[in-house]
């Protein structure tokens, strides 16, 4: 049965954009319930699928500009088939216009709206016609806005803190297609050993760009099927993700708590680190991905890491003052990672932010409790929001005995790495050569003797 593959990402965007779906869960579940698609037709869906999302506000403009309907009037299918076939007209340079047009009318009649195929044909060959004058001014903040997709209220609230060079910076650096970066299990292997290993079974590889014992891949859709993967000698983890687990940096025998672990990449990293003799503790919320967090920790054979549920906003008697290092990488607006989840910026509001900061001003509240007297508390969030970043660890160091310290994670003075007066690092996605998470990382001391 041939399967078609733009009507594969027409159906996973609209799970995306209808449903509320992320839209790496949405294109994993699409990619294997069409499992006779080719590698390459799977790429092409990923491809389409992750350009429509990271492009969305701009590709709904073009098509204001050269049809008499507007997006908001069009029915969600339909607007979803000329979407995908915008997108490839403006950056899919291997796709003939004529095809992305053709298969659009063929796919419209296929579902049932025959009778809107002249105006779909309509609307693309016009944009093919006119496609050389689409392109915005970024010079002024609604250029910016335009280009890159990105409502008014986010660039406003970056231009406010950063100022307007940074912000577009920012925006640039996440509208970037993200590499697939792996940490090293240094237990079982070696990166030299590894990234050989890689290599034969297909996979491109280069050196991470912050931290020795990272890799970044391409050529490969399903982890999965890697040996390296299965045999547990790597495990998936952004760079950044890495560095605030490098912030913790736990010694043999200390005891560290890792109090919002899900998915686990950073208990597994902080056990690589401590060559598996620290005693973590990690824990979560939700059950679920405990047991995600458990499988990883068997996969790769790492034993010094216990899992279990528990709520980061509950005090827990049995645990106050026990701990050396605590780990709060906490839950946030995940601004910092458009690049891998762009319908993000879509969904998030200012009223999320404020929610969340409060949240997290809890949790810091309850696990700080947690830290002996002279241990150490590393706060991290996967966002660029001054509200939920700088403003929180300056809330924290105001309000709580604690002494800031310099991050000090071995990647100062790299390009996309900020460090702010107090020591907090910054991770902002605007380098070139960088491919990591937008993040920030505070460490504190408590005070008092160990």
């Amino acid at each position: 049965m041939y399967i078609n593959q733009r009507e594969v990402a027409v159906a996973a965007l609209t799970d995306i954009m209808d449903g509320g779906a992320y839209n790496n869960v949405t294109l994993r579940k699409a990619l294997a319930r069409n499992n006779a698609l080719s590698r390459q037709d799977k790429a092409f869906v990923t491809e389409i699928v992750n350009g429509v999302l990271r492009n969305l506000l701009y590709l709904d403009s073009v098509l204001n500009s050269f049809s008499t309907t507007t997006t908001a009037k069009m029915k969600p299918l339909v607007l979803n088939i000329l979407r995908t076939a915008v997108y490839q007209m403006l950056f899919m340079d291997k796709t003939p216009d004529f095809a992305a047009c053709d298969e659009s009318v063929k796919l419209v009649k296929k579902r049932g709206l025959a009778g809107l195929a002249p105006f779909v044909n309509g609307v693309l060959r016009n944009v093919a016609r006119n496609k050389g004058g689409v392109s915005p001014n970024e010079t002024t903040p609604s250029g910016i806005c335009a280009k890159y997709s990105y409502p008014r209220w986010l660039f406003d609230y970056w231009r406010k803190h950063y100022g307007f060079e940074t912000a577009a910076k920012i925006c640039r650096g996440l509208h970037r297609p993200p590499a697939v970066t792996i940490a090293v299990n240094t237990l079982r292997t070696n990166k030299a050993d590894l990234a050989r290993e890689l290599r034969e079974e297909g996979v491109n590889v280069r050196d991470g760009f912050y931290l020795e014992n990272s890799l970044m891949l391409s050529g490969t859709s399903d982890m999965s099927g890697l040996t390296a993967f299965r045999e547990g000698r790597f495990f998936v983890m952004d760079e950044a993700s890495m560095l605030a687990a490098l912030a913790v940096s736990p010694d043999e025998g200390q005891i560290v708590l890792d109090v919002c672990c899900a998915p686990g990449g950073k208990a597994c990293y902080m056990a690589c680190l401590g060559a598996d003799k620290a005693r973590i503790q990690a824990f979560d919320i939700h059950e679920h991905k405990i047991w995600q967090t458990q499988d990883t920790l068997e996969r790769l054979g790492l034993t010094s890491v216990t899992v279990s549920v528990a709520d980061a906003t509950v005090f827990d008697p049995a645990l106050e003052a026990c701990a050396d290092r605590v780990l709060l990488d906490a839950p946030c607006s995940g601004l910092g990672l458009i690049r891998k989840k762009p319908e993000i910026k879509y969904r998030r509001t200012m009223k999320d932010v404020n929610e969340l900061a409060d949240l997290q001003r809890r949790m810091l509240a309850n696990v700080s409790r947690y830290v002996a007297p002279g241990g150490v508390l590393v706060y991290s969030v996967c966002t660029v929001s001054p509200k939920e970043c700088e403003g929180m660890a300056d809330w924290f160091a105001a309000n709580f005995p604690f002494d800031a310290v310099p991050v000090g994670a071995g990647a100062a003075g790299k390009p996309g790495i900020a460090t702010t007066p107090q020591g907090h690092m910054h991770i902002f996605p605007t380098a070139e050569e960088a491919s990591a998470d937008g993040f920030f990382v505070a460490k504190f001391r408590r005070r008092g003797a160990q």
